[in-house]
């Protein structure tokens, strides 16, 4: 869980610079709780980047819930098959 605010509509960057927060945000499949944040492309330092953005305040303490999306879910999956197939062989 994140322990500070986000305001709706701030937009957080994620870069190196910043750390790692990502592993904070979880997708809301398996979940009762809809997304409060979004993710958005931009470019930082004239770079490719992810931006998470706040679609409602979310409050100290608060899980942040955004959807990874169907294709992040196969590509998981793929991942996991592929690790399985290598630690029996």
């Amino acid at each position: 869980y994140f322990t500070g605010t986000i305001q709706l509509g701030s937009i957080y960057g994620l870069s190196q610079e910043a750390g790692n927060e990502t592993r904070f945000i979880n997708d809301t499949r398996g979940s009762t709780f809809e997304a409060n944040a979004k993710a958005a492309c931009t470019y930082l330092h004239e770079q490719p980047a992810v931006r998470i953005v706040a679609t409602r305040a979310i409050k100290p303490e608060e899980e942040i819930l955004i959807q990874y999306g169907e294709a992040y879910w196969q590509a998981d999956s793929i991942n996991n098959n592929t690790n399985n197939n290598a630690n029996t062989t």
